[in-house]
């Protein structure tokens, strides 16, 4: 795809260890490109399950930017060069096959990975992608992705009301994962893991969130003081957040 900047995109992310923790299993990943169509970005966060999370969030997220750098960027190549003014719906059926068959060899890779090795190597995933002004996300875990016009996440807790997960990658050979799409238009998006919320409200960190407006250093502060807040209660869950927004 030809390099023009046509619209920019900003983000900011915080990544904090748990006071508890001996190491932050959390895996970021952000991946962003200029296209003669405006920006194709990815943004995800991998959280680990158990003593082989770690590994496991560390395939998953490599697995992740090589699937954006090898394979959909050229699929949406493509897809202009074959059909030029290509649908949004043709481009939102083109990511959600090829983002469903990513996550199911990754999770059939992760699976047997633990059959192995006689353990559980799995990890949750929020994965959102930005392009043609939209955010598609594919999601499976206790983690979530946000909008700012929303008061309630977009996606859903794969989790029982005590915490337990009852779907993630690797955990067995299901593989499915939720995905949608929301407009990019003027809002702040944000994935997180559930660490990140412990304890406090979407609702209330949306609201701490807007006043900022779009004003990236201020942004950067409130989630600063959000993973503080979280180290200071001596949390056992490490903290990761992405924030993306379009830009000016």
């Amino acid at each position: 795809m030809k390099k023009k900047n046509r619209q920019s995109v900003e983000q900011i992310w915080l990544w904090e260890k748990g006071e508890v923790r001996n190491r932050n299993e959390n895996v970021i990943c952000i991946r962003k490109v200029c296209t003669a169509k405006g920006v194709c970005a990815l943004y995800g966060i991998f959280e680990g399950i158990d003593e082989y999370g770690g590994e496991a969030a560390a395939l998953a997220g490599n697995r992740m930017e090589e699937w954006f750098d090898s394979q959909l960027l050229l699929l949406l190549k493509e897809a202009d060069s074959r059909l030029p003014g290509t649908s949004k719906k043709l481009y939102r059926r083109l990511i959600q096959n090829s983002g469903a068959l990513l996550f199911a060899k990754l999770n059939e890779e992760l699976f047997r990975m633990g059959r192995r090795n006689k353990c559980v190597f799995g990890c949750t995933a929020s994965v959102c992608l930005l392009w043609q002004e939209t955010v598609y996300w594919f999601h499976v875990g206790n983690g979530g992705v946000y909008c700012s016009k929303r008061q309630q996440s977009l996606t859903k807790v794969h989790a029982t009301p005590e915490g337990e997960l009852f779907r993630c990658l690797g955990g067995n050979r299901d593989g499915r994962v939720d995905f949608g799409s929301s407009k990019l238009s003027g809002y702040l998006f944000m994935i997180c893991n559930d660490g990140f919320l412990k304890k406090i409200a979407w609702e209330e960190i949306r609201e701490s969130l807007l006043s900022c407006g779009q004003d990236k250093k201020q942004l950067e502060k409130r989630l600063k003081k959000i993973g503080e807040y979280q180290r200071l209660r001596r949390s056992e869950n490490n903290s990761s957040a992405i924030l993306f927004w379009r830009g000016r």
